[in-house]
């Protein structure tokens, strides 16, 4: 389900920061939904960098207070 290449880098695609950034800052979305493992494509997220993931928890958490609520299965 990984599905990693030969040199275990995921091959999944993520959100780039550009339209994340549009969608909370611009078009108003409190929320983004996915189904892959993380919000960040596979190539950060192999590196151990979960910066996009961390941005849509934080907006989340500060525009909806009240609402939010961040769910991994």
């Amino acid at each position: 389900m990984a599905n990693r290449d030969e040199a275990g880098v995921s091959r999944t695609p993520g959100w780039s920061a550009e339209v994340l950034r549009y969608l909370f800052e611009e078009a108003g979305c409190h929320r983004v939904g996915n189904e892959r493992s993380y919000t960040d494509p596979g190539l950060a997220a192999s590196a151990g960098d979960y910066g996009l993931d961390a941005y849509v928890m934080l907006v989340g958490a500060v525009c909806n207070p009240l609402t939010f609520c961040f769910c991994r299965a």
